[in-house]
C-alpha cells in the first residue's frame, strides 16, 4: 500500500492487521500486505486518517492549514517476491545521491536495499544514461552493496540555464531474470556560499530572486493535482524567478521533478515550527527530515535542507540549540555536503544560538507590515551582517497582505490595499538588491494561502501576501513589479487597473515594464512618453 501523503497520522489495517502507522503529514510512507492474506484472495485494507492536534508530531503551530486526508490519493504497488524495499523510508528502494570531486569528475553514490527470501540471489545492475540515450556509466552490486558511479566531465545541471538531466537505471536481477526495476532522473552541479558573495552555482555566481509557496490552492486545496502544479510553475516562469522555497514541509514529488526540469533551486525543509523541549517531537522531526532528504536527495534542483522556521517564537534556549544540532548531525549522516539552513524570525539576535548550527541561515522579516517602517530593512541588515560577518545571511520571507478589492490613492500600512503591496515591494526590493552579502531572497508568498487563525483583510481563514489570487486567477500589481525586475519577457502592465471608481479630477499613471521606454494611449490619444526608472517603473503624472 503506497500512500504519497496522509495528513497526519495515519494507521493501514489489512483485515485486523495493523501494517503501518505513520506520523508526518507531507512524506511518502508505505505497509506491506502480509503474503497470507494475498494466497488467501481476498482482504479488506482500511485506512485511517487524523489530523487531530498532536503534540508529538509537527508541524505543532504555524500560519497555515493542516486539513487532513489522504490528499494526495492512494496506490497499490505490485512487486514480485525479489523486491526493491519500497518500505525503507517511502523511497524507491534505492537512494540515489550525485556530488562534483575537485577535478570535475562526477560521482553517484547507490545505495540499494532489497527484499528477498531467505535462500535468494540477487544483484543489482546500474546504467547512467545521457538525455540522447548513450551510455555514461554501469557498474553491477549486490543486493546491500553501496557502488559509486563515476563520468569524467559530466554535462552540468545548471539551474535556468540549462538543467540537464541524466537517468540513473537500476535493475535487479534474481535467477538471472530481471525481478525489479526503476529508474531516477539525476543532475551533477556543486553549489556553496560565501557571507559577503552570496551563492555560487557551479562555480559561478547566482543572485537568488526566489519565491516561496504552501501547496495549496483554490478549488482542490491540498489536493493538487500535476495539472494544478504545472499551473503554479507556469506562473512563476512568467514572473521570471530562479528560485523556490517550498515551505513549510515536503511538497509532492512532480513539483521537485518540475524544477529539475525548469532549472529551479529549491529549499526544502521540515515542518518544524515550533521546537518545544520534547524528545518525542525531537524524533518525529528525524523521522520526517530522513524521508524528506531520502526521498528527494536525487534532484539537483533542491540545494539546502531546512530543518527549522521561526521556533524563536516561543523560546531561545540551549536545549533548542541542541535539538537542532542534533537534526543538522542527522541531514549531514544522510547527505554530507548540501547546506543545512534555518529560518529566524527578526526577533532572534545576531548572537544567538539559533543563528550558531546551520551552514548559512535565512530571516524572515516584515518591516513595514507587523512592525517598523519599509526603510528600516537597510540598517537591519547592515547591523546584522556586520555582528556577523561569518554567517551566509538570505531573506527567507518578506511582504505584506493585500487584496485585489481593496485601493487607495494614499496607501499606508495594514491598508490590504494592492496599492500599498506595490509599493512595499518597490521600496524593499531594491535595498535587498544593493547588498551583495545576501545569498538571496524569497517573496512571502507567490500565491495566497488558507490560514484558519486569520479574520483581516476581508478575506477569513486566508493569508494574502500571495503576488496571486488563492485561485491564480488574479495577478495582483506586484506580481508585475518582480516580473520587471526578473523576466526578459517584453511587457508593459498598468498598475491600479482595477482601481476603477475614483473621485480626484486626475490622477497618476504607474506602469511597470522591463522596457527602457513606454508611451501612454488614453481613449486612442497619446498621452506622453515614459522612461523606465531603472527600477521597472515608469510613471505619467496629472
Amino acid at each position: 500500500v503506497d500512500v504519497p501523503a496522509a495528513d497526519q497520522q495515519a494507521l493501514i489495517f489489512a483485515d485486523g492487521t495493523l501494517i503501518a502507522d505513520h506520523r508526518g503529514g507531507y512524506s511518502a510512507f508505505r505497509g506491506e500486505i502480509p503474503e497470507a492474506m494475498i494466497r488467501a484472495g481476498h482482504f479488506t485494507l482500511r485506512i485511517f486518517v487524523s489530523n487531530e492536534v498532536n503534540d508529538e508530531i509537527s508541524p505543532l503551530a504555524g500560519d497555515f492549514a493542516v486539513y487532513g486526508g489522504l490528499y494526495r490519493g492512494v496506490n497499490l504497488i505490485v512487486a514480485r517476491k525479489v523486491h526493491f524495499d519500497y518500505l525503507y523510508f517511502g523511497t524507491i528502494g534505492v537512494t540515489v545521491r550525485t556530488s562534483l570531486t575537485e577535478d570535475g569528475t562526477g560521482r553517484v553514490f547507490l545505495t540499494p536495499h532489497v527484499s528477498a527470501g531467505q535462500g535468494e540471489t540477487a544483484s543489482v545492475h546500474y546504467t547512467l544514461l545521457s538525455v540522447s540515450g548513450e551510455v555514461k556509466a554501469q557498474a553491477v552490486g549486490g543486493p546491500e552493496e553501496e557502488k559509486i558511479l563515476e563520468i569524467s566531465s559530466p554535462h552540468l545541471w545548471n539551474g535556468k540555464k540549462d538543467p540537464y538531466l541524466y537517468t540513473l537505471q537500476a535493475e535487479l536481477l534474481s535467477g538471472g531474470q530481471v525481478s525489479d526495476c526503476t529508474e531516477e532522473r539525476i543532475g551533477f552541479r556543486s553549489v556553496s556560499m560565501s557571507p559577503e558573495r552570496g551563492f555560487f552555482l557551479n562555480g559561478q555566481h547566482l543572485g537568488i530572486n526566489g519565491v516561496a509557496c504552501h501547496q495549496d490552492c483554490g478549488g482542490v486545496f491540498n489536493a493538487k493535482r500535476e495539472q494544478d502544479i504545472y499551473r503554479d510553475f507556469t506562473l512563476i516562469g512568467e514572473i521570471g524567478a530562479n528560485a523556490l522555497r517550498l515551505s513549510h514541509y515536503q511538497h509532492p514529488q512532480h513539483a521537485y521533478d518540475l524544477a529539475d526540469s525548469k532549472g529551479y533551486v529549491v529549499w526544502a525543509e521540515i515542518p518544524m515550527l515550533k521546537l518545544p523541549h520534547s524528545d518525542a517531537v525531537l524524533e518525529n522531526a528525524k523521522q520526517q527530515l530522513a524521508e524528506l532528504i531520502l526521498q528527494n536527495m536525487h534532484h539537483p534542483s533542491v540545494f539546502c535542507w531546512g530543518i527549522q522556521n521561526e521556533v524563536g517564537m516561543f523560546d531561545d534556549a540551549p536545549y533548542m540549540y541542541d535539538a537542532l544540532r542534533q537534526l543538522k548531525a542527522e541531514a549531514k549522516r544522510l547527505d554530507p555536503e548540501r547546506p543545512v539552513t534555518g529560518a529566524n524570525l527578526y526577533t532572534v539576535k545576531a548572537r544567538s544560538g539559533l543563528n550558531d548550527v546551520t551552514d548559512m541561515i535565512g530571516y524572515n522579516i516584515y518591516f513595514g507590515w507587523y512592525y517598523g517602517l519599509m526603510q528600516d530593512y537597510d540598517t537591519f541588515l547592515d547591523r546584522l551582517h556586520r555582528k556577523r560577518p561569518e554567517l551566509p545571511l538570505g531573506i527567507s520571507e518578506y511582504g505584506v497582505d493585500a487584496s485585489p478589492n481593496f485601493h487607495s490613492v494614499a496607501p499606508k500600512v495594514r491598508d490590504y490595499s494592492e496599492e500599498y503591496q506595490a509599493l512595499f515591494h518597490e521600496t524593499v526590493y531594491p535595498i535587498f538588491r544593493s547588498k551583495p552579502y545576501l545569498w538571496g531572497t524569497f517573496v512571502w508568498n507567490m500565491f495566497d494561502f488558507v490560514s484558519p487563525m486569520r479574520r483581516e483583510g476581508g478575506a477569513p481563514n486566508r493569508n494574502q501576501k500571495g503576488l496571486v489570487t488563492f485561485d491564480r486567477k488574479i495577478r495582483k500589481d506586484a506580481f508585475y513589479y518582480y516580473k520587471a525586475q526578473w523576466s526578459d519577457e517584453p511587457f508593459v502592465h498598468i498598475c491600479s487597473s482595477r482601481f476603477s471608481h475614483r473621485t480626484e479630477p486626475s490622477i497618476t499613471v504607474r506602469l511597470y515594464t522591463n522596457q527602457e521606454t513606454v508611451t501612454l494611449v488614453v481613449n486612442g490619444m497619446a498621452a506622453g512618453k515614459g522612461t523606465n526608472d531603472g527600477n521597472g517603473v515608469a510613471v505619467f503624472e496629472d
